[in-house]
């Protein structure tokens, strides 16, 4: 359906829109203005396009008033499978159905924020916050773009509560809906110490743990800023957990690991974990601004 909404002559001029395939459009000081000391930003962003990850389409949408640019909505196209969130038994069902069905199985769908982003990041300049017609600018662009991609779907990916109190009023007069998609875990961290933590496990729990860490002394444990040694076996041990997970959405690249590692050398840690000099597991947190955030994770076996 396309949105639309007329102006009266004596208005300010609208915002001029944009659409492109890459980040590097915009310069990283512009990225860094409308998303200040964000870890998923523009060279996030990069290391994504770098890493060629198959089925993604990634483009951004820019909103400029007076020659500045006030909003960057990254945004990506894919062939989405619907029961792609669908776990345990429910999942042999959609897959029988998929075999009926095919044609009903997926949608084209396009999404603003990015596969590998925990939110649904837009970038918009501080003195100039989104408003009302901001939001119908983006979403007639978002409707063009989703016609010239042959997208039958439009969805904002992963929005987080503090940004759905403001979206979803906006939102709303566009003819969105707000959906819970998944469940998030949270777990408050309200002791000082790993004793203070296994006594709020069960006992079962609390002695099988109590077990496994007496081999903590048979582990050894290297960080790594930037890029880490193994990285081959590394991405074999991200692969390994994928392979395992019953939720898969995209399959990442050794090369989009080389990229985030060789773009944010200041913000990337590898955390490895050997077990009698064999690398059995792995951490890849990004860091800075008194934020930490473990965004990948990879366990192989020890024999």
């Amino acid at each position: 359906m396309q949105l639309a909404r007329s102006y009266d002559e004596s208005e300010s001029p609208r915002y001029e829109t944009h659409y492109t395939f890459t980040a590097a459009k915009y310069d990283e000081t512009t990225w860094q203005r409308l998303l200040p000391n964000s870890l998923e930003g523009y060279r996030y962003h990069l290391a994504f396009e770098l890493g060629r990850i198959v089925g993604f389409k990634t483009g951004y949408i820019s909103l400029s008033k007076a020659g500045t640019v006030v909003c960057i909505a990254p945004i990506f196209i894919t062939n989405h499978a619907l029961d792609t969130a669908v776990q345990g038994d429910m999942k042999a069902v959609t897959h029988h159905l998929s075999k009926l069905l095919p044609n009903q199985r997926t949608v084209r769908l396009l999404c603003v924020g990015s596969p590998v982003t925990d939110s649904a990041q837009i970038g918009f300049f501080k003195d100039q916050p989104l408003d009302a017609e901001m939001i119908n600018v983006l979403t007639e662009k978002l409707d063009d773009v989703a016609e010239r991609e042959g997208a039958n779907v439009i969805a904002f990916k992963d929005v987080m509560d503090i940004d759905t109190k403001q979206l979803q009023p906006l939102l709303a007069k566009q003819g969105y809906t707000c959906i819970d998609d998944k469940l998030v875990a949270k777990n408050s961290i309200n002791f000082k110490e790993l004793d203070g933590y296994l006594a709020t496990l069960s006992n079962d729990t609390s002695k099988m743990l109590r077990g496994e860490l007496k081999q903590f002394d048979q582990l050894h444990i290297e960080e790594h800023d930037g890029l880490p040694p193994h990285l081959e076996k590394i991405y074999h041990l991200y692969l390994n957990c994928r392979e395992k997970s019953e939720f898969k959405f995209e399959k990442l690249t050794l090369e989009f690991f080389e990229a985030l590692a060789g773009l944010m050398p200041n913000q990337c840690r590898f955390v490895l974990y050997y077990m009698h000099e064999k690398l059995i597991g792995f951490n890849c947190l990004l860091h800075g601004n008194g934020v930490l955030i473990d965004k990948y994770i990879g366990i192989g076996l020890y024999a």
